[in-house]
């Protein structure tokens, strides 16, 4: 539980906690910490796209959600 915590303060550790659940397979804790990430700063939208760990959430409609999010933000700031 005290690795969690810090891991969803540091958006570099955030997201390897995200690929760590994409990779055992748990979709929605992967999906959860992506948008952690994201909330952290963490603005590697294409970077996201790409990684292999998260081949199997890409057309998840909250992947989606998350990474339009981040394109929404970024037009207007």
């Amino acid at each position: 539980e005290t690795t969690l915590k810090l891991a969803s303060a540091i958006y570099l550790f955030t997201i390897q906690t995200a690929d760590f659940y994409a990779r055992i397979g748990d979709q929605q804790r992967a999906l959860d910490w992506i948008e952690r990430a994201v909330r952290n700063g963490d603005e590697r939208t294409g970077w996201f796209r790409r990684k292999p760990a998260f081949a199997a959430v890409r057309d998840n409609p909250e992947f989606i959600r998350i990474m339009e999010s981040v394109a929404l933000t970024g037009l207007k700031g």
